[in-house]
């Protein structure tokens, strides 16, 4: 894939995820699941993950195929894979509630402490502190969250 235009490679990302879901019978629920939540792997430049209305999926070939990584959270309207460590993750679930997983999406532990969000808010974005793997950063459509302690506590800061 050198040399192909990121845009041309989140299009037909975007093209093939649809695909996939509507295959499997997905239906467009809220911000995210009409053009699913994606996270890149920042270790491993093929993997991808998709947030949908029944789980986690995970591409390892740019969205050739797909797999459920982890279906135990139900639906996630937000997935965020951090670039430092590819086991770290977090996801907000269609029942408003933040998690974590330490071990590539094994086991998951709530992450709510902070977060305080109106019933037709999610967080559907993550950004993660390259430098610094405490700091994270969550997002709604109209707040900003940071954690500064992995995702344990969160505070408003926009």
């Amino acid at each position: 894939m050198a040399g192909t235009s990121k845009s041309f490679l989140a299009r037909k990302i975007a093209e093939k995820v649809g695909s996939l879901l509507r295959r499997e019978g997905y239906r467009k629920k809220g911000l995210c699941w009409g053009a699913p939540c994606l996270a890149a792997d920042g270790q491993k430049e093929a993997t991808l993950y998709a947030g949908t209305a029944k789980s986690i999926l995970v591409s390892h070939d740019f969205g050739e195929s797909w797999s459920v990584l982890n279906a135990q959270l139900g639906g996630v309207v937000g997935v965020g894979n951090d670039p430092s460590n590819s086991k770290r993750f977090f996801a907000f679930t269609q029942n408003l509630s933040m998690a974590s997983s330490e071990d590539g999406g094994k086991n998951w532990q709530a992450r709510n402490s902070g977060i305080k969000l109106s019933p037709k808010e999610f967080v559907f974005s993550f950004a993660f502190d390259r430098k610094n793997s405490k700091n994270v950063f969550a997002a709604t459509g109209e707040q900003v969250f940071r954690s500064t302690d992995g995702g344990r506590n969160w505070e408003k800061i926009l």
